[in-house]
């Protein structure tokens, strides 16, 4: 067995790069910071057959990617890069990989997604100096059976904070891993050089249809009020010209035989009115 150079191996990364770049059309870019080894063997096995994951350093990536059309449009890489190959629709890519999480401990010094609570119950902790942490964190405990209990919710940590060192080793005693991790796909690029970031990767088709149906119809209502005649809104514009054009020939006094019986009211109420100023 040949023993690859750090250096080799470099150049065999980026080779490898190229290659699935120039045979799959669109390609991910994803974070997969505290991603543990059984979900990413999880996220291999369900897009095994419609797409292609390649760790990679971000400089390898960097210099096999940087002729790719689109690809100066992508940004900073994350630090943890995985590149995902596909020639699937990117949304359901994204949707499929999204949807797969779990949950690992939290580390000191990380922030809180959300709000980190210890909950009411039972544990499985003997009286010890974990007993004395919790009391210190304020959170009411008594002993049951010889074991700690919690005796109400209890949040240790607000969403947006640090998590100190001592609350992520009581959360670890407890084995309460409060953190849900996923595979982050911060970008992708399609064969066309476009770039869709997470946020409209996010977006559910639904969403797509409807965002498209209501700038569909603003864009004729614009269109219509600008009198601009095309498919979309012919059926509303020659109706309403037929309707200007008689009002305006009933205004002028112009007779036809859309405008007899407007002109004949009119003249009537006018004759009308002139009877009773003599009268």
């Amino acid at each position: 067995m040949m023993i690859l150079s750090k250096k080799e191996k470099k150049i065999r990364t980026a080779e490898l790069i190229r290659k699935l770049s120039e045979e799959y059309q669109n390609v991910l870019f994803a974070d997969f910071y505290r991603v543990p080894a059984d979900l990413m063997q999880r996220i291999r096995a369900s897009l095994r057959g419609s797409a292609r994951i390649l760790v990679s350093k971000r400089r390898i990536a960097e210099k096999a990617l940087k002729d790719r059309k689109g690809f100066d449009g992508i940004g900073e890489l994350p630090r943890n890069l995985a590149l995902i190959f596909t020639n699937e629709d990117l949304f359901e890519i994204y949707s499929r990989i999204s949807s797969m999480t779990t949950n690992v401990f939290v580390r000191p010094g990380e922030v809180a997604e959300s709000d980190i609570i210890i909950p009411k119950g039972p544990t499985d902790l003997m009286p010890g100096p974990v007993l004395n942490d919790l009391k210190a964190m304020g959170i009411p405990t008594k002993i049951k059976g010889g074991k700690v209990e919690i005796e109400e919710d209890t949040v240790v940590v607000k969403a947006g904070d640090l998590v100190p060192r001592h609350v992520a080793e009581v959360l670890r005693a407890l084995k309460i891993a409060p953190m849900e991790v996923r595979l982050r796909i911060k970008a992708a690029l399609d064969k066309d050089g476009v770039v869709y970031r997470e946020e409209i990767l996010s977006t559910t088709k639904e969403e797509i249809y409807k965002m498209v149906a209501d700038a569909s119809a603003r864009a004729i209502a614009v269109a219509i009020e600008l009198g601009e005649l095309n498919d979309r809104t012919v059926n509303v514009l020659i109706p309403r010209a037929y309707m200007n054009a008689i009002n305006i020939a009933a205004e002028i006094g112009f007779i036809t035989d859309k405008t007899a019986e407007m002109l004949l009211i009119k003249a009537v109420m006018r004759a009308k009115a002139l009877s009773s100023c003599v009268s």
